[in-house]
């Protein structure tokens, strides 16, 4: 009896042994597609990534008035004032024209110059205006929530382009490239803000003609007997800063 007790102990304790045993044998194997992935990226039909736009541009166009400044002219009037237009092919990619008009005079440098060292810049040549035809590609469309019950909304976009500055005689190839944001008041008002760099070669105003004296250059600024062909050509890459209001339709 005792051995009968202690047989059936021994042969269910070597049965589980085998059948572990077996089970650590077999590999399992489970195709890749069924398996989890660390990193799982959902799909979309259409992936939008701004829904329930307050302004919509998509084929409207956007036309308004600006002021501003050449911060960096250091002869010339720094006043600008103008008009400009945008033509938005969709949300992202647009078509942007600007007219400005130059101030008139000279800034206070040249002013400076002229009572220490009695160089009179008035008579040299100044630009008159710019116009540049410029692709925009809005970046950004995002709300402002300023108070509790007040949302602005707003557009930061790039430019870049190409345009003339002109001169009384000469009209001077320009490119422009830059930064600028729209603040809607409304869905169809905004305030806009432009930081343009504007490159062009255009008449250097201190004439220091080869071959003449310093007096005699001064004598010929006074007497303003020079054309803007008289004066060397030189590189600007100026600044151009400019507010204003635009309308949207």
């Amino acid at each position: 009896m005792m051995r009968k007790i202690y047989g059936w102990p021994l042969i269910c304790f070597m049965s589980v042994v085998g059948m572990t045993t077996s089970l650590r044998a077999e590999k399992m194997a489970f195709p890749e597609e069924e398996l989890a992935r660390e990193s799982v990226l959902p799909k979309f039909d259409v992936p939008n990534s701004v829904r329930n736009r307050n302004v919509v541009v998509e084929g409207r166009f956007e036309l308004g008035g600006f002021l501003g400044k050449v911060t960096d002219e250091a002869v010339h009037s720094q006043d600008q004032m103008g008009f400009l237009g945008t033509y938005h092919i969709n949300e992202v990619h647009g078509v942007n024209l600007s007219y400005g008009l130059m101030g008139t005079g000279v800034g206070d440098y040249a002013k400076t110059l002229n009572s220490e060292v009695n160089l009179d810049l008035s008579k040299t040549f100044g630009p008159k205006s710019v116009a540049l035809v410029s692709y925009q590609l809005t970046a950004f469309y995002g709300k402002l929530s300023i108070l509790k019950n007040l949302v602005v909304n707003t557009h930061i976009y790039g430019l870049a382009g190409v345009g003339s500055v002109m001169y009384d005689g000469l009209t001077a190839l320009a490119f422009d490239f830059g930064l600028g944001q729209r603040f809607y008041l409304s869905k169809n008002f905004a305030l806009r803000f432009d930081l343009k760099f504007v490159r062009y070669s255009g008449p250097n105003p201190i004439y220091r003609p080869s071959g003449r004296s310093q007096n005699q250059s001064k004598d010929d600024l006074r007497n303003g007997v020079l054309k803007i062909r008289d004066f060397e050509s030189t590189t600007y890459m100026l600044t151009h800063l400019t507010g204003g209001l635009v309308f949207l339709f």
